[in-house]
């Protein structure tokens, strides 16, 4: 699966938003490849795929690119947590949501995110997750 095919299941679950890529090349170092306004509220979504299996670890690897958690990082800081960044990471068993808070951010090390910090969606549970109401609510 390609990273297109992950923004092609994120935008397909929310209908009640209003959804911008931002594929430019001219755009800061690191910021995300996806607006989304709804619901009186605004976030932005790196999207990811991995090839790896979530199930049965503690912690996951993320490639993300240089400057990729610094943007989310100084995104976080600046609105005091109140808005986030989210990484949404296709795996082979799982999708993974990643709220790129201040503190999420600050534990990242190597690229590897602790299981405990994300919202695991097993890709059985895909189809009836709530995927507007969990980033915009």
């Amino acid at each position: 699966m390609l990273e297109k095919d992950v923004w092609s299941k994120v935008n397909r679950k929310l209908k009640a938003a209003v959804c911008s890529r931002i594929e430019s090349g001219r755009t800061e170092k690191g910021i995300p490849d996806v607006f989304i306004q709804g619901l009186g509220n605004d976030v932005w979504v790196e999207l990811k795929n991995e090839t790896t299996h979530v199930k049965g670890k503690e912690s996951v690897k993320v490639h993300w690119r240089s400057g990729q958690i610094a943007w989310a990082w100084r995104y976080a800081k600046a609105h005091c947590d109140k808005k986030c960044t989210y990484t949404i990471v296709q795996y082979a068993d799982a999708i993974i949501i990643i709220p790129m808070t201040e503190r999420v951010c600050s534990i990242i090390e190597d690229n590897y995110v602790p299981l405990l910090y994300t919202k695991i969606i097993m890709n059985d549970d895909w189809k009836d997750f709530d995927l507007t109401k969990y980033l915009l609510s």
